[in-house]
């Protein structure tokens, strides 16, 4: 399995590094992607491959699949991983082709017919590896990454996605000098594990040599975050590794602080027995302050006994706060901070209520955040709710970058969404670098957040920058229930994207029959074409999507496509090789030997697909062997020059 994995890792790198220039002049978009991977901008690459891999770009198939297969941006799904390497695969990805046989190859009885299939046409597209297996006859298993990830960057990736995964084979294939690679955060393959609770490869970095206190950009150590997530077995395995229980982070935060701030109460139970219990950070905070403030009463008596009193008064009384608050120096975080900005960010009421007694509400740190921002990005509800009672502003103006209501929106907070609109946010206005609310809730699949911001009447032609409506991306997604909700806020059915495609279209090629249905009862132009000339039930037979196509053709979806463009429905359907797509467009009046603009039919597409069962079933319906296209070829033609045997033999025998 960790083989098959890297192998993905390492056709991702290919298709980042190595395809970049392949971009077609008029659209960049696929370009755009390998970028932002380069970047780790997830975001940004999985919304500009989504609509590429949905129009059958197979590049975008395959690195769209690899992101799946790895978790880049989105979680772990090797089911939607398979499907768009297939698709990529079917659509001539060559490095998909492989890449798919790798994966088939779990199981190679059963499936060694496609994989030879599969490893044929790879071959035929120039990869090395696949002509190496055909020759050997080898399972297309034996692959090592460290000559081929040369991409730094996506070898961090590679290394600290196998580190949270606790993915000790991946883990093992790097040098010990490599262990030591840090992201941008500062932060060690070690720290992605221990963050994560990934014990088997907390041990293998450690025997390897990772530095067990090395800490990141604000001097955390893989033991806080360790303690912060509650780790409890993983800060045993660094403890016993040496690591030093008292470090400090640039706010003078201990690991034990960390347990206790985020209350992982059995963590710091273990942890007090053998640290310095009396440390003091840049706010004047012991353990004890964070211990009541967690309320961990049984850490509090603990601590007491050892004669500790609390150092900092509003941890307990608001009545005693010291102001302004004590700041670390030279290496402070909080550095041009106001007290009102820092006291958002924490855990305390009593604070933020005694600093709010004197001060403007709306307080922003040095780099322009209000504290109600901060109080947001925190999660800190209760201090939400005093900011906004406090009159805090959830106005958006000119300057943001981020807003308080887009952040908790992207971050699926809806409780505090729900706070900011009862406070009259404008669910319509987002930051410069922001999209509209609903589409990053629609895109979230918070149906809850959803809602309240329809109840909010937020407007549901909103637009990303690929002209894509909330209703779009509902439909891409397979969100019927969010479809229906977007329709009664009347959103228009009809719409179209910068490529001409709407909500009908996108459904229909990811073959989401449940949102087709919702979709429908608006009663949506079935035959509406894209700028490319593919209407919702082309694409759909392009992608096999069966239940889509009858779907569509129920609702009266013309299956002729008349217009002699360059493909037509039958022939799409021929060539994803789904035999009873054939028959359904055949049933619906397709025409049998209907040639596009090439000269090409249903019978010549299918057969230069290799698509032998489509090819059958056309043939059993009488298509015509004979019909040539605009180069003179027949089908018999095509089949020979491709040395497709069993095709020839079938069309020798209708001959």
């Amino acid at each position: 399995m960790a083989q098959r994995n890297i192998l993905i890792f390492t056709g991702l790198m290919t298709m980042v590094v190595g395809i970049a220039t392949a971009a077609p002049p008029t659209d960049n978009m696929l370009q755009t992607a390998h970028v932002a991977i380069r970047v780790k901008d997830y975001a940004t690459a999985l919304a500009k491959l989504r609509p590429l891999a949905t129009a059958g770009n197979a590049d975008a198939e395959y690195l769209l699949g690899s992101m799946y297969r790895n978790g880049l941006g989105v979680d772990i799904d090797n089911g939607v991983a398979l499907k768009w390497i297939r698709s990529a695969a079917a659509h001539g990805s060559t490095d998909a082709a492989y890449s798919l046989a790798t994966l088939l190859a779990a199981d190679f009885r059963k499936n060694q017919a496609e994989i030879q299939t599969l490893l044929q046409q790879a071959a035929k597209g120039g990869h090395v590896l696949a002509s190496k297996a055909l020759t050997t006859g080898s399972i297309p298993l034996q692959f090592r990454p460290e000559k081929s990830l040369t991409d730094a960057a996506l070898r961090r990736t590679v290394l600290f996605n196998a580190a949270q995964q606790d993915d000790v084979d991946v883990i093992a294939v790097f040098s010990d000098s490599e262990l030591k690679m840090t992201d941008d955060f500062g932060r060690s393959a070690l720290a992605h594990a221990a963050l994560r609770g990934a014990s088997r490869a907390v041990e293998l970095l450690l025997q390897h040599g990772a530095p067990v206190n090395q800490t990141d950009a604000y001097s955390i150590t893989p033991l806080m975050l360790a303690a912060s997530a509650g780790q409890a077995a993983v800060a045993t395995q660094l403890l016993t590794a040496k690591a030093n229980i008292d470090a400090q982070d640039k706010a003078g935060n201990t690991a034990l602080m960390y347990a206790l701030a985020y209350k992982r109460v059995p963590v710091a139970k273990s942890l007090m027995t053998v640290g310095n219990v009396r440390a003091v950070n840049a706010q004047n905070w012991t353990a004890l302050d964070w211990a009541v403030h967690s309320d961990a009463q049984e850490i509090v008596v603990a601590l007491k006994a050892l004669g500790m009193t609390s150092t900092h008064k509003s941890a307990i009384s608001t009545a005693t706060v010291s102001l302004p608050l004590l700041h670390a120096g030279a290496n402070d975080l909080y550095k041009g901070w106001p007290d009102l900005t820092i006291a958002a960010s924490r855990p305390s009421t009593e604070l933020l209520g005694t600093i709010l007694k004197s001060t403007n509400a709306n307080a922003v740190n040095a780099a322009g955040d209000s504290a109600l921002l901060i109080a947001v990005r925190s999660g800190n509800t209760q201090q939400v709710e005093q900011l906004l009672n406090a009159g805090a502003s959830v106005a958006v103006t000119a300057t943001m970058n981020e807003t308080p209501l887009s952040w908790a929106v992207r971050h699926n907070q809806a409780s505090i969404v729900q706070q900011l609109l009862a406070h009259s946010a404008n669910p319509n206005i987002a930051g410069k670098n922001e999209h509209a609310p609903l589409l990053d809730a629609v895109q979230a699949h918070n149906e809850v957040i959803i809602k309240a911001l329809l109840k909010a009447v937020a407007r549901t032609d909103v637009r990303d920058v690929e002209g894509r409506t909330p209703l779009m991306i509902a439909a891409m997604q397979n969100q019927p229930a969010v479809i229906s909700a977007l329709l009664a806020s009347a959103a228009e059915v009809d719409g179209l994207d910068t490529k001409g495609r709407s909500a009908l279209w996108y459904a229909s090629a990811m073959g989401a029959g449940d949102s087709i249905k919702s979709l429908m009862t608006a009663k949506p132009a079935v035959d509406k074409r894209d700028k490319s000339g593919m209407s919702p039930l082309m694409i759909a037979a392009a992608n096999g999507q069966r239940a889509a196509v009858e779907l569509l053709l129920a609702a009266g979806a013309s299956a002729q496509g008349s217009d002699k463009g360059a493909v037509l429905p039958l022939q799409l359907g021929a060539v994803s090789g789904n035999e009873v797509i054939v028959s359904k467009l055949l049933a619906a009046g397709a025409q049998l030997d209907a040639q596009n603009k090439f000269g090409d039919t249903a019978l010549i597409s299918a057969v230069r697909a290799g698509q032998l069962a489509a090819a059958a079933t056309l043939l059993k319906a009488g298509a015509n062997v004979d019909l040539r296209n605009k180069d003179r070829a027949t089908a018999r033609d095509v089949a020979n020059a491709l040395g497709f045997k069993e095709l020839q033999a079938l069309l020798e025998k209708h001959g």
